[in-house]
């Protein structure tokens, strides 16, 4: 019997989303900094998913 090439498995984890409102890199970088300095634990979680809108 062959292995399966991927293996699916649920857990619970938190997901950080962050909507960009602004494309320029700078203006994003010191926003997130800004947002770290507020709240530290804001960027500790591994998983980051970010959507960029016009």
């Amino acid at each position: 019997m062959s292995q399966s090439p991927i293996e699916l498995k649920g857990s619970s984890f938190t997901l950080s989303v962050v909507h960009l409102h602004n494309s320029e890199p700078e203006v994003i970088r010191q926003a997130l900094l800004e947002k770290v300095e507020q709240a530290p634990a804001f960027l500790k979680t591994p998983l980051l998913l970010s959507t960029l809108q016009r």
